[in-house]
């Protein structure tokens, strides 16, 4: 297929209608959404999707928005990451279709404040800087552990033993990294040099999004979500940082990229429905 043909494709699919279908993946999959809250989304994102030219698509927004409010006004402590950036998002996109801003790049902002306190919430995290979460993620088989079981043979062992030990007791992510568990010296270092990449890497993230174009930046984020998918499988929050750039009105000037992050949104949306769809079985 010509990729000029391919590209058109493309450009037929407008911001709001990916934000749209977002809303019914967000909808459907997420458990900490109560059960009407989940009627009413699903119902604003249908009707905007089959109603887009009757009914004003601000009123959408807001419905989102609100919906989302009273959502995590239940669920502050248990949302994730990305509930919190959907909700700044779905502000934005409100206020915009209101006219009440114009040409302020809210998009990249919110994703250099997102990425900015995460960095600054793993750097005052012990947990984080000793490399314990790491650890805990390569025991647990989430992170890289093909690649870290051939650079660390004792790994497999390790990573059993944890897994027989602990699975019977396991409350929480917090609980489970503060009880003492056997590892290696060679793991120690192996987690706490990922550590420090990690924040390495989201630090120069943060520097790119603040002091370089925007083609730059819409290519640092595409990697982001591509190279931390070895890591941790968050496919509904690497959804939502390609949704992000995707609300930003200059990525139009950039087609290809365009196609690349609606490509890579469709990938994590599908990735995180099987998974959905694996974890209910």
């Amino acid at each position: 297929m010509n990729y000029r043909l391919l590209l058109s494709w493309f450009d037929r699919i407008w911001a709001g209608q990916l934000f749209h279908i977002f809303i019914l993946y967000f909808a459907l999959i997420d458990s900490g959404i109560p059960f009407l809250l989940k009627i009413i989304l699903c119902g604003s994102g249908v009707l905007a999707l089959f109603f887009i030219k009757e009914i004003p698509e601000r009123y959408f927004y807001w419905i989102y928005f609100i919906s989302l409010t009273i959502c995590l006004t239940l669920t502050y402590f248990e949302a994730p990451n990305h509930f919190f950036l959907f909700f700044y998002l779905s502000l934005f996109m409100a206020i915009r279709e209101e006219g009440w801003i114009k040409n302020f790049d809210y998009p990249c902002w919110l994703l250099i404040l997102v990425f900015g306190l995460a960095t600054v919430q793993k750097i005052i995290s012990p947990q984080f800087m000793e490399g314990d979460f790491m650890g805990y993620l390569f025991m647990q088989r989430i992170s890289l552990y093909f690649i870290n079981a051939q650079l660390l043979p004792e790994l497999e062992g390790l990573s059993k033993n944890f897994m027989d030990t602990f699975s019977s007791v396991y409350t929480s992510d917090s609980e489970i990294l503060s009880l003492p568990f056997q590892i290696s010296d060679r793991l120690v270092g192996y987690a706490l040099a990922h550590s420090y990449l990690v924040i390495v890497v989201e630090l120069i993230l943060v520097l790119i999004l603040i002091f370089f174009n925007h083609k730059i930046r819409y290519v640092a984020v595409l990697a982001f979500v591509w190279v931390t998918l070895a890591f941790r499988f968050e496919y509904s929050f690497f959804a939502i940082l390609c949704l992000c750039v995707l609300m930003d009105g200059k990525i139009e000037k950039f087609p290809v990229l365009r196609a690349c992050f609606i490509f890579s949104m469709a990938v994590f949306v599908s990735l995180g429905t099987f998974a959905f769809g694996v974890i209910s079985e």
